[in-house]
């Protein structure tokens, strides 16, 4: 086990109560927080475990292993969360007659779940003294830890004491989606390793001392996770 001490972040800090900026034009201005979108931060816990198991048969150097890493994130971000007046002009601001208002309900702290799981296993073939071939396969998954919007809003909106939107529109508009989690993230491995010989007729005339070369190649396939908002 591999734990990684938490990662906390402060990405902004909210500005002292700030009068409008009123001008001879008819802009529409707002006043309040300078920056309603912050304050926002994220703390990170991770823990990773991982092992690895090799065993020799013969000419097969047999390797797997897997490794897990536990990510629990809380995530703070809710714009508008104190609310944002907006004053046409000075009369309405002495009024206290603000022509709109934008404000945000919801959940101001997020904390999603991500549990990352990898496995891999691979044979190095000596099939001759001077001739390896490589063979592996590779196997991640990392679940939809955005589903967790799905999973609140549904349980809001499931609820007419609790729900935010109109409850006569079907729960599905009135809901984050759900998206399936990747499954076939399989990453197969290839590649062969060749040191000529003297007696390799042809190349020994052209490249001389074959022995000083080794031939290498590789090729195989990664899975990509970094867009998992799609399904």
């Amino acid at each position: 086990m591999r734990p990684r001490l938490p990662n906390w972040q402060l990405c902004g800090e909210s500005p002292p109560m700030q009068a409008p900026v009123l001008g001879s034009t008819t802009e529409t201005n707002a006043f309040g927080f300078s920056h309603w979108t912050v304050p926002a931060y994220s703390e990170l816990n991770s823990y990773q475990y991982q092992d690895n198991l090799s065993k020799q048969l013969g000419r097969h150097a047999l390797k797997t292993g897997f490794q897990y890493i536990n990510d629990n994130t809380a995530i703070g971000f809710l714009p508008n969360a104190n609310g944002v007046y907006t004053f046409s002009n000075f009369q309405q601001y002495l009024n206290d007659t603000p022509s709109s208002f934008a404000g945000a309900a919801g959940i101001a702290v997020e904390k999603p779940h991500e549990l990352d799981q990898a496995y891999y296993i691979q044979d190095d073939f000596r099939f001759r003294p001077n001739l390896t071939f490589n063979l592996g396969l590779r196997y991640e998954y990392s679940g939809q830890p955005l589903n967790l919007l799905n999973q609140e809003t549904v349980a809001r909106e499931s609820n007419p004491s609790t729900a935010i939107w109109n409850t006569a529109l079907p729960l599905a508009d009135r809901t984050y989606p759900s998206y399936p989690a990747p499954s076939e993230n399989f990453a197969p491995r290839m590649g062969v390793a060749w040191t000529p010989q003297q007696r390799d007729g042809f190349l020994g005339k052209v490249l001389g001392h074959l022995d000083h070369w080794r031939l290498r190649g590789r090729a195989g396939r990664a899975a990509d996770n970094s867009r998992r908002d799609q399904p």
